[in-house]
């Protein structure tokens, strides 16, 4: 799955760091039901070998790998429990999506040693994590330097966020003349995503529900005909021409963003 080794690994020590936001604190508890996970997962494993031998006895030829299908699910469902796709990049979601959906008898069988290193890799490497979405983040928000159509005087022609706090940003929205108020595109919402979920993390806050989303937010507005919608760390306003204008309203949480993505200690923000 995802391996990050050689670091040492302390309860009490990453406890106290989740409370500065940005240690994945659902991985440190899920380290305590470590047993059960094995237990459970292993007591499955029984069932299914049970009754492939019960259909071997009666002649019938099973149609699909469930040990396969069992290990691809309880990977699945540990991933969403431990939290670790809300810390992930972009691509580094995109690679676990594909391996889980696409070589599931790669992955490694469930046991208490490796779950628990796993785990332990997981939440030591998570400023790093955090540090890569933060990347992630600032990149999209500074596309001045990377996209045509982006050279707007608000995004200032330089790598940092406008001192106004408002990024406009290009070919975000969809309209037609069917519709009386633009939408985002769907691969809009997988940016604006990344933005809700490093936002969260710097904030020590759950990520948001779909429909409290950014994304949630201008879906519900441009079906009632509205173009600007209000989140805790920013306004969002579409627009007919393809643009979508950002205004970062946290400058306290902007500041965190930056330093974070420029490689610097979260808590001297």
């Amino acid at each position: 799955m995802i391996t990050w080794r050689n670091r040492k690994y302390s309860p009490a020590r990453h406890t106290a760091a989740g409370r500065e936001g940005y240690t994945m604190t659902n991985g440190i508890q899920l380290y305590d039901t470590v047993e059960a996970i094995a237990a459970a997962y292993e007591r499955r494993k029984v069932e299914i070998d049970r009754a492939a031998l019960v259909a071997e006895q009666c002649s019938v030829e099973l149609k699909e790998d469930y040990q396969t299908k069992h290990k691809q699910e309880s990977w699945g469902e540990i991933l969403e429990k431990s939290g670790a796709k809300q810390w992930m990049t972009t691509k580094q979601r995109e690679a676990v999506t594909d391996k889980l959906r696409n070589t599931p008898k790669e992955l490694p069988e469930i046991t208490v040693e490796g779950l628990r290193g796993w785990l332990q890799d997981l939440v030591v490497a998570s400023p790093d994590m955090l540090r890569d979405l933060c990347k992630e983040a600032f990149d999209f928000l500074t596309p001045q330097k990377r996209a045509h159509g982006c050279y707007y005087k608000s995004n200032e022609d330089k790598r940092e966020l406008p001192k106004s706090g408002r990024v406009v940003l290009s070919w975000m929205c969809e309209s037609d003349k069917w519709v009386t108020s633009p939408r985002l595109s769907y691969r809009s919402g997988e940016r604006l995503h990344v933005l809700d979920r490093v936002f969260a993390l710097l904030a020590g806050r759950s990520v948001p529900e779909h429909d409290q989303s950014a994304y949630g937010l201008c879906e519900a507005a441009s079906k009632a005909g509205e173009t600007e919608v209000v989140t805790y760390w920013g306004r969002l306003k579409m627009h007919k021409n393809g643009n979508l204008h950002i205004w970062l309203t946290d400058a306290a949480l902007t500041r965190k963003l930056c330093r974070v993505a420029a490689g610097k200690n979260l808590r001297a923000a």
